[in-house]
């Protein structure tokens, strides 16, 4: 099992740098930092990537509890857009309030942005999320620049897909099939390209400006 885990180090890694949530972090970050005028931080750029990524925490218990309530996707656990926005939200006010106040309104904006960003793109899918859920359970897709109803059956089968062999596939088994689904493309290396440099450059002129 180790040597399995090391062998999908470096296919897991690309995935995460050039990844879709690391990419929405890095954009969100470069624009309300600039907004901001924030001065450079490696630690609010971390963050940005982090709550770009935060939505897909639910894979912790998912993976905790998938064989025992024959769990077959993340987004059946937690995957709802209202509740992770808010209470996220919250979580970030109280504790930026106490440590750094005078970037409160940053780090709130920086948290809903990327969260709410990372579900917009989850939105693309043809089953859509349940942005209401989990009551009601009715899922929308972004469709023609905006949200719309989607078609029931279309979650009926992704869950289908995914049930195939469900209970025979162990936690790094179910990352991998996961990953396999969005390989590196060079059109997404572009946009991981953009904000880089971008962000480079700003931190520059920041660090010259003084």
């Amino acid at each position: 099992m180790l040597k399995a885990y090391f062998l999908a180090a470096p296919k897991v890694l690309k995935q995460l740098v050039f990844g879709v949530d690391t990419i929405i972090g890095l954009w969100v970050y470069m624009v309300l930092g600039i907004a901001f005028w924030m001065p450079p931080s490696l630690i609010c750029l971390a963050l940005a990537i982090f709550f770009a990524y935060l939505p897909d925490l639910d894979l912790i218990p998912f993976f905790l509890l998938k064989k025992r309530l024959r769990l077959v996707s993340h987004w059946a656990v937690g995957h709802y857009p209202l509740w992770v926005t808010a209470i996220s939200t919250l979580a970030v006010y109280l504790v930026a309030s106490r440590v750094v106040p005078g970037s409160v309104l940053f780090l709130c904006t920086l948290c809903v942005t990327c969260i709410v960003s990372h579900f917009f793109h989850d939105s693309v899918q043809p089953h859509g999320i349940a942005w209401l859920g989990p009551w009601p359970s009715t899922r929308f897709v972004f469709r023609g620049g905006r949200l719309v109803a989607a078609d029931p059956e279309k979650w009926r089968e992704r869950l289908a897909f995914l049930s195939q062999g469900a209970t025979m596939r162990n936690s790094l088994e179910e990352t991998l099939m996961r990953l396999e689904s969005g390989q590196v493309s060079l059109v997404r290396i572009k946009w991981w390209i953009v904000p880089v440099l971008v962000i480079s450059i700003y931190w520059i002129c920041r660090f010259a400006i003084g």
